[in-house]
């Protein structure tokens, strides 16, 4: 499984790219904004790919329960 983070100022087209590949069964693509900071590093860190989900599903909830979610509900 290959990682890879695109990112993109305002007004780049983020939001056209990102429906452009929604619909690709491949591919995982989180909504919203993810603020890379040092919990971002910390799991960019780890070796295995479990060690990094799991790391990754408890620093970012929001992503996966929208109740958590305050900046897209």
């Amino acid at each position: 499984m290959k990682i890879v983070l695109l990112t993109a100022g305002a007004r780049a087209g983020s939001d056209f790219f990102h429906s452009l590949i929604d619909g690709h069964p491949e591919i995982l693509q989180f909504p919203g904004y993810l603020r890379v900071d040092e919990r971002f590093k910390v799991i960019f860190d780890k070796i295995t790919l479990k060690d990094k989900a799991e790391l990754f599903t408890t620093f970012y909830p929001e992503f996966f329960n929208s109740k958590v979610n305050k900046e897209e509900k």
